[in-house]
């Protein structure tokens, strides 16, 4: 994933019936932008893996270790990367095992954002900078 970049908007002079008008920005704009960015995308990572594990089944343990040594908080990606993790999170049986389908909490993500998601988007807004209101 590229990473995403805020850029610097440049000095403009716009001609008008009455002179000029210059804009000018400030000279940190970009950097003071990028800064609360990128403290919002790891405030955000570190909100999804944590709200999550509440969801994800354990048997050992592994697959929310697999979560937290997997997830590069700040990257934009959480991922959860054990061999059984997808059938597990789809509600099938792990390969190899016998007995019942998951039940107990399969699609842990979409089950995590419908009871924290509005809060966790609006505490992301004010970090960023913006209303904390949609």
């Amino acid at each position: 994933m590229a990473e995403p970049r805020i850029e610097q908007p440049g000095r403009r002079v716009i001609q008008t019936t009455n002179g000029e008008l210059i804009l000018e920005w400030d000279p940190q704009f970009a950097n003071r932008r990028m800064d609360a960015y990128n403290r919002a995308q790891r405030f955000l990572d570190a909100q999804v893996l944590y709200k999550s594990e509440e969801f994800i089944p354990v048997r050992t343990g592994e697959l929310i270790q697999s979560g937290r040594r997997n997830t590069i908080i700040g990257s934009g990606w959480v991922i959860w990367k054990v061999k059984y993790a997808r059938p597990v999170y789809y509600g099938r049986r792990a390969p190899g095992r016998k007995g019942p389908k998951v039940t107990r909490a399969f699609r842990w993500f979409e089950r995590m954002k419908s009871i924290s998601g509005k809060q966790i988007v609006a505490q992301t807004r004010k970090i960023a900078g913006g209303s904390a209101r949609g």
